[in-house]
C-alpha cells in the first residue's frame, strides 16, 4: 500500500467528506520572512537579563471574496523549565468548508508568493485542519518532495516588513493574476524548485517566463 495522504485525528468515510473549515500551515522560512517577535530582551546590567514575552496579534488579509488569510503566532510554553518558543503559521479561513484539493491550490499560491520573497524553495512543514464536525485539530501528512538544504545565509528579495503597509493588496493581486500568469509562475518556480536542472535549461525557462509575462501583460 502507498499512502499519498494521512489524517490523524479524524476518520473520513469517503474522499468527498474530506473538507475543512480552516487550515494552518507552518512553511519553511516563514519565521525569517515575517520576522516579528514577541520577545523583549533587556540587559539592565552585565549580570542581569530580563526577558518579557507578549504574543503578537494575528495579521489578516483577504485573498478573495470568500477567503481570508491570517499570519498567526503560536506559542509553546514548557512549565518544567523556563522555555518559550514562538512559531509563525499561515491560517486559511474560507467562508464555507472547502475540500483539501481546493486548499492545495490556495496553499501553492501562498507558497509561491513566499518563495518569490525568500528566493529559496519554500515547503509546508506541518499542516493542521479543523472540520465542521470536529473542533479538535486534524494533522495532515502528505508525500513531500526532497527538501533542499537550508542555506547558511538568506538573501531575500523582500520581507513582510518591506510590504506590510500594502500586504493585502499585493497578495490579492498575486491570487487574481494566478490564472493569467500561471505559465509564468510555473516556468519561474520550476527553475527555483529544481536546482539540479542544467544551467542551459534554467536559462531557457527563465527567458520563456519573461516572454510569457510580456505577452500576457502587453500587446
Amino acid at each position: 500500500f502507498y499512502a499519498n495522504e494521512v489524517f490523524v485525528g479524524a476518520h473520513f468515510q469517503k474522499s468527498e467528506d474530506i473538507k475543512f473549515r480552516e487550515l494552518s500551515i507552518c512553511y519553511s522560512y516563514l519565521d525569517e520572512w515575517v520576522n516579528i517577535s514577541g520577545f523583549n530582551i533587556q540587559y539592565p546590567d552585565k549580570s542581569e537579563v530580563v526577558i518579557k514575552y507578549k504574543q503578537p496579534e494575528p495579521i489578516q488579509a483577504s485573498i478573495g471574496e470568500d477567503c481570508k488569510m491570517f499570519i498567526d503566532f503560536q506559542v509553546t510554553i514548557v512549565q518544567k523549565e523556563a522555555s518559550i518558543k514562538q512559531r509563525t503559521y499561515i491560517r486559511i479561513e474560507p467562508s464555507v468548508e472547502k475540500s483539501l484539493e481546493e486548499y492545495w491550490n490556495i496553499m501553492r499560491n501562498i507558497q509561491n508568493f513566499l518563495s518569490l520573497g525568500v528566493t529559496e524553495p519554500v515547503y509546508p512543514l506541518t499542516i493542521t485542519g479543523i472540520t465542521e464536525a470536529n473542533n479538535s485539530p486534524v494533522e495532515i501528512y502528505y508525500h513531500s518532495p526532497e527538501i533542499s538544504k537550508v542555506p547558511k545565509t538568506l538573501c531575500m528579495l523582500f520581507t513582510f516588513k518591506d510590504i506590510s503597509d500594502r500586504f493585502e493588496i499585493l497578495l490579492k493581486n498575486w491570487f487574481e493574476n494566478a490564472d493569467t500568469l500561471g505559465p509564468v509562475y510555473d516556468l519561474y518556480f520550476g527553475t527555483l524548485y529544481n536546482p539540479r536542472m542544467y544551467l542551459q535549461h534554467q536559462f531557457l525557462s527563465l527567458i520563456q517566463a519573461i516572454e510569457a509575462y510580456h505577452r500576457r501583460k502587453f500587446e
